[in-house]
């Protein structure tokens, strides 16, 4: 009977060791914090900055920079490097999952899209005043 409850144990702690951890967001500092994204959002490249369109945000990519902006509007009298640690600070140890709660629980589901999408109607609205002026 020992043996077998040996056995079962040591089983036990090879299939834990074995199981496949979920990636989750290490904020240690801005080069941990990029290896993080890649690993939890391996189809998206985040080397240049170009992010999906529209629905295809991530919920998580909506948190982090959403509450980046908050975070960094709140304070504009800190170093860059000071607001981007702030930034990353509360999504530290957080999975995808953990981190779309966040974006849930914040309304920033669709912020990102949100956002884009009002500075291409600005964009598009100043280039008609332009068109205006130029006819006048």
């Amino acid at each position: 009977m020992f043996k077998k409850l040996t056995s079962n144990i040591l089983m036990i702690t090879l299939i834990g060791g074995c199981s496949v951890s979920e990636p989750t967001f290490d904020s240690t500092s801005e080069e941990t914090a990029e290896a993080s994204l890649q690993a939890m959002f391996p189809d998206i490249s985040f080397d240049d900055d170009n992010l999906p369109e529209g629905v295809d945000i991530p919920p998580a990519i909506d948190a982090l920079l959403c509450n980046g902006m908050k975070v960094g509007f709140a304070n504009l009298d800190k170093t860059k490097e000071e607001i981007a640690a702030l930034v990353r600070e509360p999504f530290n140890g957080m999975t995808a999952a953990d981190m779309e709660e966040f974006a849930v629980e914040n309304d920033y589901v669709g912020c990102v899209s949100n956002m884009l999408e009002g500075i291409k109607e600005m964009e598009e609205g100043l280039n008609e005043m332009e068109k205006a002026f130029d006819e006048m």
